[in-house]
């Protein structure tokens, strides 16, 4: 990776505010790639399939931060 791709990444999650890693990672997707997870959930593909997807695409995330995201344990506002 370089310098300026990781400052880039970085300055990300520190601008990200109220928003946690795996949302952040939303807000940074492609629509066919956000439609194509949103599908994947709904269809109930398995954690470890969409995981291992998501990593094979280059997107940064982790079982923790879906999970949190997911159950409401993270940092974005709540509804």
């Amino acid at each position: 990776m370089t310098l300026a791709k990781r400052i880039e990444e970085i300055s990300l999650v520190v601008r990200g505010g109220n928003k946690c890693a795996y949302q952040l990672m939303l807000d940074s997707m492609k629509s066919e790639d956000r439609k194509a997870l949103e599908t994947a959930w709904q269809q109930n593909i398995s954690r470890r399939i969409i995981l291992r997807s998501l990593r094979s695409e280059g997107y940064k995330t982790s079982n923790e931060s879906i999970t949190n995201h997911q159950t409401g344990n993270c940092k974005c506002p709540k509804n």
